[in-house]
């Protein structure tokens, strides 16, 4: 009787477990057939942004977006806002993606341009982002969204604080 009460607590928390995961997974990834806030959406022409930036009230992403058809590339710079870095210093974990929209807005792919950092580091001043995959048919614009957190002390201190940004920019 005993065996069978550790079993089923067992189980219960790994389904618990997997429910909270799956939705943080669905949380950082647009389902495909959403709709991208106008005010988001930045067009491609020719296949390409060059030199834009996107600017939120927790970083800003100052980058180039190329493509040839069938393969995009994606470069630049990540700085996460200092008011967030002064009181959260250690990274915890960061997700971003990049968004593929057709002409009306829809989603239509996302993936994942997630910078290598090192997370429970110090967050750097300036990271470096480079990208680069298959890009699906139809994209007329790209939109991107994320997920960060961020920790006031390392996991070997005591008196851990976090705070989380995040940026999704659907309907």
């Amino acid at each position: 009787m005993k065996n069978s009460v550790v079993d089923m607590t067992g189980v219960l928390l790994i389904c618990i477990g997997l429910l909270f995961f799956s939705g943080c997974v669905n949380y950082l990834r647009p389902e495909l057939g959403t709709v991208a806030r106008v005010d988001a959406r930045v067009p491609l022409v020719d296949d390409q942004v060059s030199d834009a930036v996107l600017k939120t009230k927790d970083l800003q992403l100052e980058y180039t977006f190329s493509g040839d058809g069938e393969t995009f590339e994606i470069s630049g710079k990540l700085l996460f806002d200092r008011s967030i870095t002064a009181s959260y210093p250690m990274l915890r974990r960061f997700v971003m993606r990049v968004n593929f929209l057709d002409a009306r807005g829809v989603v239509i792919e996302s993936v994942s341009i997630a910078p290598n950092i090192n997370t429970h580091n110090e967050v750097p001043d300036v990271i470096q982002l480079r990208s680069s995959g298959i890009k699906p048919p139809g994209v007329a614009a790209i939109a991107f969204n994320y997920f960060g957190t961020f920790s006031s002390a390392t996991l070997r201190s005591g008196g851990d604080e976090s705070w989380e940004a995040f940026y999704m920019p659907f309907d």
